[in-house]
């Protein structure tokens, strides 16, 4: 099993000055005759990669800034199309969580980790954007299960050897058909299944008797 862990950026729509990146990204597209907003181009390209990665069977984990709202519709779309979920949230309530930049003050969720439907996340959670001294971002942590991630391998079952019931044998048959009669028509043991079977009702226990 491959596990893939991607870390994303998306630009802001800062079209001010040669230096944003936003502008940066928009002067390499111009050198490749390529007339997109790099907005736009990182949705784009990113769905790209996400199924090329999808259809080689990987397992994946992507996040990281995408300066905008996390639980915005069109992002939650956006990954729910591709089989993908939030893995934060899904261990904890949107509603009132803290914004993931310090310098925010619209309670906007910047930062999340997205991962494919068998990815489970034992613990998770954000740091306070505030308790490392750069970027101004809060830390996005979690704790990975690893047979979900990185696969395992399961004990080998143990096959048991039956004995054979040679037909060709009349006293091995004899015999068979002498124990068949005590213990299913003498006893019986069907009859006795039946019951059972009768007496059972969907979603209750069984009793002692039973």
């Amino acid at each position: 099993m491959h596990l893939r862990c991607v870390s994303f950026y998306q630009p802001t729509s800062n079209k001010v000055g040669p230096s944003s990146v936003w502008s940066q990204h928009r002067a390499y597209f111009q050198l490749q005759d390529d007339d997109r907003d790099p907005c736009l181009a990182f949705y784009e390209d990113l769905h790209g990669e996400v199924l090329t990665w999808l259809a080689a069977g990987d397992q994946i984990i992507i996040g990281g800034d995408l300066n905008a709202h996390v639980l915005k519709p069109t992002v939650s779309l956006f990954f729910s199309q591709l089989g993908l979920h939030n893995l934060i949230f899904e261990r904890h309530s949107p509603i009132g969580a803290p914004t993931t930049l310090a310098q925010n003050k619209q309670r906007k969720i910047l930062d999340s980790f997205w991962g494919t439907a068998n990815i489970l996340v034992a613990r998770c959670g954000y740091c306070h954007p505030k308790a490392f001294p750069l970027g101004g971002h809060s830390v996005v942590w979690m704790d990975l299960m690893c047979s979900c991630t990185l696969g395992h391998y399961p004990p080998t079952p143990h096959m048991f050897q039956a004995r054979r019931f040679r037909m060709d044998r009349p006293k091995t048959v004899k015999s068979y058909q002498d124990w068949h009669h005590l213990t299913v028509h003498n006893c019986s043991l069907l009859a006795c299944q039946f019951n059972v079977e009768c007496s059972l009702l969907p979603g209750v226990p069984l009793t002692e008797a039973q």
